[in-house]
């Protein structure tokens, strides 16, 4: 569930994305804006992502795009999945979402904690539902947050970094910008 409070804290949207998290054995993690919320003037561009399980299958883990109505208010009600996206890896502990806009190119990173790991990057520019552009899998891959540096075209700029869950002993990893691509 999604629930945007109001500025007097009394009236709220409240957004239900498909299961609770909980029946995977997961909790909602932090959501992501997109960057046309900040920057475009039309509502129909204004989308907020967060992480559900699908109310069908009650098994697959699903990246949702909410939608804005004028005056930035959430729309309210069950969550389409006719504008989300399958996430890969399944069900487990996810980290939280992080967008980061590159050269005009709108990013959403995502990790998911099942089996050895995987991140996934999305292509949020557009309408969605979201592009998978790159998936990674490897033992160090799970869900602690995801950190973007900068955007440069310089040598180890541009790089990513997260730190993964319950690992001994505790690490950092750091992807460059040639691994997401």
């Amino acid at each position: 569930m999604l629930k945007q409070i109001g500025v007097n804290f009394f009236a709220s949207v409240t957004v239900t994305l498909g299961l609770p998290l909980s029946t995977a054995g997961d909790n909602l993690r932090a959501p992501a804006l997109n960057a046309a919320y900040f920057s475009s003037p039309n509502s129909a561009n204004w989308f907020i992502y967060a992480v559900g399980i699908d109310p069908v299958t009650a098994t697959t883990v699903r990246l949702y795009a909410v939608p804005f109505a004028v005056g930035r208010n959430l729309v309210a009600g069950p969550a389409s999945t006719a504008t989300s996206t399958t996430l890969s890896g399944g069900a487990g502990n996810s980290s939280p979402l992080t967008e980061f806009l590159n050269s005009g190119t709108d990013r959403l990173f995502h990790v998911v904690r099942s089996g050895t790991g995987r991140m996934s990057v999305y292509n949020i520019t557009a309408a969605p539902p979201a592009v998978q552009v790159r998936s990674l899998l490897g033992a160090g891959l799970s869900g602690g947050a995801i950190i973007v540096d900068n955007v440069s075209t310089q040598l180890q700029a541009s790089s990513i970094y997260f730190a993964p869950v319950n690992v001994t002993p505790p690490s950092a990893t750091k992807l460059t910008q040639a691994a997401l691509q």
